[in-house]
């Protein structure tokens, strides 16, 4: 077997690998704590058993939370990464992503994920407080059913 330049590098250091990997898995473990507790946090202030809004945790860092009503099925993903929170939304098929695109082209900006194009509606510090995260995903997501003329409850 011919041995790469990286093979060698992680034979010669697999003890720190290792150890960096477990450390990353329980950091991976410590997020999706931090993502449930403020899963929690929105939860109360939306009242979502009554809502029919569904509420999961996608990997360990994505808070989301799909809604259907009529034809429309949007998605509003939380997402925590190393240096900020961000509050994407997107439509969970084409009628849906054309009647985003529509109704909400003044709102945040178009970035580009490995999933595809998607519209951040917000932006806070990756250690920001989760009282004050849920009090804003709050008002931007009631800001983008109101344009769609949805009532929860």
């Amino acid at each position: 077997m011919e041995l790469t330049q990286r093979d060698l590098f992680l034979l010669n250091n697999h003890e720190d690998i290792s150890r960096l990997i477990a450390d990353v898995d329980s950091m991976k473990d410590r997020m999706k704590r931090h993502v449930a507790d403020l899963g929690a946090i929105i939860s109360g202030e939306l009242n979502l058993p009554k809502s029919g809004v569904r509420q999961w945790i996608y990997r360990h860092n994505c808070l989301v939370h799909d809604i259907e009503v009529r034809d429309l099925r949007i998605a509003f993903d939380l997402y925590w990464q190393p240096t900020h929170w961000s509050l994407q939304v997107l439509g969970r098929n084409q009628s849906t992503n054309q009647a985003l695109n529509a109704q909400i082209k003044d709102l945040g900006q178009v970035v580009q994920t490995d999933a595809g194009p998607r519209r951040e509606l917000k932006r806070w510090q990756f250690n920001a407080d989760l009282k004050s995260i849920s009090q804003d995903f709050c008002k931007e997501f009631f800001s983008v059913l109101e344009r769609f003329d949805v009532q929860l409850n």
